[in-house]
């Protein structure tokens, strides 16, 4: 028990100081999860401090947030939300053999990412690169 303690209490520490810069954060629907990689949605926040509080009280395993923009992000059913819009997103896969046979394909996974970005997306649709965020998880 001692162990799961000082490992939630650095969690808490994490979220206290990190920087989370996600925009709109009003209009999102948040997820939390500690069993399953969401056991709680239709969470809201109205701003980074508030996010920030709920994250070092309840210090979650998994935490997301969605791709969509809503007039009421913390609404149910889904319709209630109010769709506004949402980002552009695409998730590449690796598939690999064994528990870590992926590491061995990152780095072509890294270049079809920037490919993608630099190529088609800032390229051939126009959209300009600080209006892009490139994530790896």
């Amino acid at each position: 028990m001692e162990e799961r303690n000082l490992v939630i209490s650095a969690f808490a520490d994490y979220y206290q100081n990190a920087h989370f810069d996600i925009k709109s954060i009003e209009q999102r629907e948040f997820g939390i999860g500690n069993i399953k990689k969401i056991d709680a949605r239709h969470l809201n926040f109205p701003s980074v401090s508030d996010f920030r509080r709920y994250l070092s009280s309840n210090t979650p395993r998994f935490v997301s947030h969605s791709i969509s923009y809503y007039d009421f992000p913390a609404a149910t059913p889904m319709d209630r939300k109010k769709w506004r819009c949402a980002d552009l997103v695409f998730d590449l896969d690796i598939h690999a053999e064994g528990k870590y046979g992926a590491y061995a394909k990152l780095p072509a996974m890294k270049q079809d990412a920037i490919r993608l970005l630099e190529d088609f997306i800032i390229n051939d649709f126009g959209i300009h690169r600080s209006d892009t965020l490139l994530v790896f998880s």
